[in-house]
């Protein structure tokens, strides 16, 4: 589903801005539900109000005030919207960074960290209504693919573990005091060999 089909599917918009390649819509919509799946971008949905339950990928996703959950226009899709009233900002993206089926149909954060900066850039520019230069709209977009990519690759990757010398030394300055601590204590308890044997 394209970002005009997305619009006029879910009905009454509040706004559209045309930032370079990326959409940004409100839309306010009462209870409903739509299938589809055939072409279309990426449509980044942040909840302002009521809720939402996405089915793709063999997963589901259900949204909340303040969630984000991204949508593959080009993959099949349940969308319902459940509530009697629901508000949503959508950012239509073109692309997305590394897997997208990483990444669709999975409830994100918008009330903190990178969420909170991708949900407060989404609502400023849904509220916005300044007529920007093309130069500026460009760049608009681009801040709104990157923080936006930023916060989908965040979500599905895990996270970069603690560099390993520094948890040894702390832990060896930790049981300092215990006259039984061995090297392979120490090895035991960071799930690696000692000496390399």
């Amino acid at each position: 589903m394209d970002a005009e089909g997305w619009t006029r599917e879910l009905g009454r918009p509040g706004s559209v801005r045309e930032l370079g390649g990326v959409r940004v819509s409100a839309v306010r919509c009462p209870a409903l539900s739509l299938t589809g799946g055939s072409a279309g971008p990426y449509h980044l949905a942040l909840l302002l109000a009521g809720e939402l339950v996405l089915d793709q990928e063999g997963r589901s996703a259900r949204a909340c005030l303040g969630d984000l959950v991204l949508l593959d226009g080009g993959r099949p899709f349940r969308l319902a919207f459940t509530a009697p009233r629901n508000t949503v900002v959508t950012a239509h993206l073109p692309v997305v960074p590394g897997d997208p089926r990483q990444c669709v149909a999975r409830t994100l954060s918008g009330r903190e960290g990178l969420g909170a900066l991708v949900a407060g850039l989404l609502t400023g520019l849904a509220r916005d209504a300044t007529p920007y230069r093309s130069a500026e709209e460009r760049r608009l977009g681009v801040a709104v693919l990157e923080l936006s990519g930023a916060l989908l690759d965040s979500g599905h990757s895990e996270p970069v573990p603690e560099p390993l010398l520094p948890r040894v030394q702390a832990y060896v300055l930790q049981h300092l005091g215990d006259g039984r601590l061995t090297p392979d204590d120490v090895a035991a308890a960071h799930h690696i060999s000692q000496g390399g044997r």
